[in-house]
């Protein structure tokens, strides 16, 4: 039997889900908010907060936190420890253990910034994110959902928005993209218009 990894799928999800960790951390250390699990989507990944609201300052703040640590070149590093307890490399992971718990224990760290027992596969160094953008929030059931792309599918989702701009300038006559949403705005209000013509001249008829 050969086995072959699919590298571009595997570096990515290692982005998304290194992303997921930091996020997770910064938005505990600096806004108070607690991860309550995540999901890694085929293009845009989320993360559900237990909070009702997350303001856009504090998305800012966050946001600006994460691509501060990745500038840093911080190290991600993987810990196997046969004894968790006593382990003097593990700290903050040691809170999540079982009291039951027996046999090793595999925790991934992010220097100076977290400590997570994860058995999923990282980046070995925060540079190796590139980038990480949050998009948008959603509130689900007393939670939020907090929406983010790391590394290659932030240039991806960037380069596409790009491409887009240019076609609707195109479309719109060269229209600056800051004008777009008042222009297409605009134009609903007329088609509406129209259409309430259209309906009472019919009935006319």
């Amino acid at each position: 039997v050969v086995v072959k990894v699919n590298w571009e799928r595997r570096f990515d999800h290692m982005q998304q889900h290194s992303g997921q960790h930091l996020i997770t951390a910064i938005a505990q250390a600096e806004c108070d908010l607690i991860t309550e699990c995540w999901h890694l989507g085929e293009k845009v990944s989320y993360i559900q907060m237990a909070s009702a609201k997350i303001t856009e300052d504090q998305v800012a703040c966050i946001e600006a936190r994460v691509n501060a640590c990745i500038l840093d070149q911080l190290a991600v590093t993987v810990i196997v420890s046969d004894d968790a307890r006593h382990d003097p490399r593990i700290r903050k992971a040691q809170k999540g253990l079982p009291e039951d718990m027996t046999g090793p224990v595999r925790v991934v760290e992010m220097q100076g910034i977290e400590q997570n027992l994860c058995c999923g596969t990282h980046v070995s160094n925060l540079g190796q994110l590139q980038g990480i953008k949050l998009l948008h929030t959603e509130t689900k059931k007393g939670s939020t959902l907090l929406y983010f792309v790391a590394g290659n599918r932030m240039l991806d989702t960037y380069g596409g928005l790009y491409k887009r701009e240019r076609t609707m300038s195109k479309l719109l006559s060269g229209l600056h993209p800051e004008q777009h949403a008042e222009m297409v705005e605009s134009m609903r209000k007329d088609v509406t218009k129209m259409m309430k013509v259209n309906k009472t001249v019919s009935l006319e008829l």
